[in-house]
């Protein structure tokens, strides 16, 4: 019975030892699985206003990036064989006058019949060559050819001019 009752006081000791033992653990693990949750929260908080932050920024280059669909389209047109064949049409008719305008006025005569008989050469060329194709090139042509002869109109022949046995006076086109 003495052993029995010393016995069972040191096993009561060590039970509560062992209990005592148990409760640290047990605090010891909810504390370490408590001390992930404020920083998983954390990390949490910063990635949704990172995704905010991103769908905000989406929304407004949104409207940026169709523009810049659109542009791209238009750029790609623009390219296109067709396109570019009209405009070196239109630049070469361009240039074509320019030089001839530069060489009437790098010429030390008053000639103005010899400008418009090379600005006329030059419309019946690319009017012949464009054949009714193409509308924008038809219509450069009749502007320009509207306007050399509103210049031709303006400008005072000099006698020795309207004695020329070949006057040149373009007439509008039809």
């Amino acid at each position: 019975m003495h052993l029995n009752t010393e016995l069972k006081s040191q096993f009561d000791d060590f039970d509560r030892l062992l209990g005592d033992q148990r409760q640290i653990l047990e605090r010891a693990s909810r504390y370490l699985d408590d001390q992930p949750r404020p920083l998983a929260q954390y990390l949490e908080d910063e990635q949704r206003a990172i995704e905010q932050v991103f769908r905000d920024l989406e929304e407004k280059l949104e409207p940026l990036g169709r523009y810049l669909k659109e542009q791209q389209k238009l750029l790609e047109a623009m390219t296109e064989p067709r396109v570019t064949e009209e405009f070196n049409l239109l630049a070469s008719y361009c240039g074509e006058r320019h030089a001839a305008l530069e060489r009437y006025a790098s010429a030390g005569e008053y000639r103005p019949q010899a400008l418009f008989a090379a600005l006329d050469e030059i419309y019946q060329k690319y009017r012949t060559q464009e054949g009714g194709r193409n509308k924008l090139m038809a219509r450069l042509l009749e502007q320009t050819r509207q306007a050399d002869i509103r210049l031709q109109e303006s400008l005072k022949l000099l006698p020795r001019e309207q004695e020329d046995p070949r006057p040149v006076r373009l007439e509008a086109a039809s």
